[in-house]
């Protein structure tokens, strides 16, 4: 079964993956990669080097981010029952 690349983006939207890795040849030519966060949709870019190091901190950052946004959501609503 091949997969086009709207489909396949469709499938890890739906699984909930919180970065989605854009690496192609051109990439691996200039030793970077580009990293979007799904809940920003932004996209920045990476060197090859430290991206375990980047990756790790761009998903404690999008942690913290989703449980702000939840905190709010959550004190908003207990507030107007």
């Amino acid at each position: 079964m091949s997969f086009t690349d709207a489909r396949m983006l469709y499938i890890v939207v739906m699984q909930g993956v919180p970065i989605r890795i854009e690496l192609g040849p051109r990439d691996m030519d200039r030793g970077e990669l580009v990293a979007v966060r799904r809940d920003t949709s932004a996209k920045m870019t990476l060197k090859i080097d430290s991206a375990v190091d980047s990756v790790t901190q761009l998903l404690d950052d999008i942690h913290n981010s989703m449980y702000t946004k939840y905190d709010r959501h959550f004190l908003y609503c207990s507030h107007t029952r």
